[in-house]
């Protein structure tokens, strides 16, 4: 019995890799690893520093605009961020520091209602989790966004 819905609609075209997605997942997860291990010193603050400061804005700003910014999105009568339908590479860096600083916020309200102590290691857990399932949802989203719209970070365009 059909119910009238693709069921192969989230995976369209499998050629399709979110490379900068799978790279946030696998750098958040190396992340993780270098602090569980007990790694000390200027390694493990940088490693703290680019999970919990860079990847949670990353993911997120990817889940909320899969599409990359148009050149209609960019005139002055759409400066307005609620109304544009992507975000250039330059407004991603930017948001990417504030919207993380939100996220963290609201990760530790979570861990402050269900658990009696906020540690770094559960922080660092929850956070892994997060850019992991964000990922992961943005990496849908963009699929269902045809491939001229899509968001892509251009690295050919950097040796050219």
């Amino acid at each position: 019995m059909s119910d009238g819905v693709s069921h192969n609609s989230v995976v369209r075209d499998i050629g399709y890799a979110p490379i900068d997605l799978l790279a946030a997942a696998l750098a958040a997860t190396g992340g993780y690893l270098l602090i569980a291990v007990g790694l000390q010193g200027v390694w493990r603050v940088a490693a703290a520093t680019v999970l919990l400061w860079v990847w949670p804005g990353y993911v997120t700003l990817a889940a909320l605009y899969p599409k990359h910014a148009s050149a209609r999105d960019t005139s002055v009568a759409t400066t307005a961020l609620w109304r544009k339908e992507g975000l250039s590479l330059r407004d991603r860096g930017v948001l990417t520091l504030g919207v993380s600083l939100f996220v963290l916020v609201l990760i530790g309200l979570v861990i402050g209602v269900f658990y009696s102590g906020i540690t770094a290691d559960l922080v660092s857990r929850a956070v892994l989790a997060y850019v992991l399932v964000l990922s992961g949802i943005a990496a849908v989203r963009r699929n269902r966004v045809s491939a001229d719209e899509r968001f892509a970070i251009p690295v050919h365009a950097w040796y050219d």
